[in-house]
């Protein structure tokens, strides 16, 4: 509790490829630090920013997406993965990523398990939700 009543609290977004981590990284800090496309794995590095919100300093960290061992084929997945769990290690608090329109599975479960076995908060950040079929339907 020391740590985040008087310093830096670090907060690693993750989740899997895709899901707008580097998109909402960029917007919080407002820049464009993180390189953002269409095409998954398109950030392989950590970037790390810090902003200042209510005279509080927080660093933000960026990640790859993390995929289930078995899907991670290529030695740059391989890069991107290790990447992430070492966001999840530096964090005090992980932003989990999650697209509102698809399941939580298996492999969110475990990510979650993992964060949360480290003794880090999660917190969980719903992401696509103007992709939810319901919700366009009552808003028109």
């Amino acid at each position: 509790m020391d740590k985040i009543a008087s310093g830096v609290i670090t907060l690693a977004i993750v989740g899997k490829p895709n899901v707008g981590k580097s998109t909402f990284f960029n917007k919080v800090l407002n820049k464009d630090l993180s390189p953002v496309s269409e095409i998954p794995g398109t950030t392989t590095d950590l970037f790390i920013d810090n902003i200042s919100y209510k005279n509080r300093t927080f660093k933000l960290i960026d990640s790859g997406g993390l995929k289930r061992k078995g899907k991670s084929k290529s030695d740059e997945q391989q890069y991107i993965t290790k990447e992430s769990l070492k966001a999840i290690y530096l964090a005090d608090v992980v932003l989990f990523m999650i697209e509102a329109d698809k399941e939580f599975t298996k492999t969110d479960k475990q990510i979650c398990r993992l964060v949360l076995d480290k003794g880090k908060g999660l917190i969980f950040v719903i992401n696509k939700i103007d992709l939810v079929d319901e919700l366009k339907k009552i808003k028109n």
